[in-house]
């Protein structure tokens, strides 16, 4: 979980994905990667030490996507979990480290 496992996440994400509800773009990470990596790292060490992640990392936006049939009926939706950066890359790095 070190400083280039991190990094080298950072500049693997998935630029076309949507944003969370912490509303950080992954391209901006992506494109900051090489300022933010030791802070990042050291957050992310904390959270695996202490084996906890701020709360607000965990929220969610459900997003209905639609499927086919009627729209008035909602069994005919997808529900997409958007989750924030932060607890993507946390849960990615913490992966990999085991």
């Amino acid at each position: 979980m070190g400083v280039h496992g991190v990094q080298k996440q950072l500049e693997q994400l998935n630029v076309c994905k949507s944003t969370g509800p912490d509303g950080i773009r992954a391209q901006v990470l992506n494109m900051l990667s090489h300022k933010i990596t030791p802070m990042l790292s050291f957050i992310f060490q904390q959270n695996y030490n202490t084996r906890s992640v701020p709360s607000h990392w965990t929220e969610a936006t459900m997003v209905p996507i639609f499927k086919s049939g009627s729209r008035e009926d909602p069994s005919n939706y997808w529900p997409i979990l958007l989750i924030n950066m932060h607890l993507l890359q946390t849960r990615n790095i913490l992966f990999l480290a085991m």
